[in-house]
């Protein structure tokens, strides 16, 4: 993968229409190009839908359809090596929540974000 991030896309998944747009936001003006859903649904459609065109997917935890948790098999039955980064308002400890590449606390600052989208990619 090149290192130019606006090659990267990114399936942000996040009921809260204020938080999904201020991250939304902040990874594209970082040059992410970014899908968003507010559904468990909605995201696994999208995901099949650009199957291969999708590099990273930043996950809540709490939706309301179906849990980031439970969401994760199926993202992974489609794609077996996502990348994906749980967000949450929920404390989570590293090693909690197996097979992602970060997990970050909501609230998020912009930076961290970006950040830790970049590194995850990089992993």
């Amino acid at each position: 993968m090149n290192n130019t991030t606006n090659e990267f896309t990114v399936l942000l998944v996040d009921d809260e229409e204020m938080v999904r747009l201020a991250m939304s936001t902040a990874l594209s003006h970082a040059g992410f190009i970014v899908l968003e859903s507010a559904q468990a649904s909605e995201a696994l459609e999208l995901y099949t839908r650009h199957a291969g065109r999708i590099n990273l997917v930043v996950l809540d935890l709490v939706l309301p359809e179906m849990w980031g948790d439970e969401m994760l098999p199926k993202l992974r039955a489609i794609d077996p090596d996502i990348k994906v980064v749980v967000c949450s308002g929920f404390d989570i400890k590293e090693g909690e929540f197996e097979g992602v590449e970060a997990i970050i606390k909501k609230p998020v600052r912009a930076e961290k974000l970006v950040r830790t989208v970049r590194e995850a990619l990089q992993s």
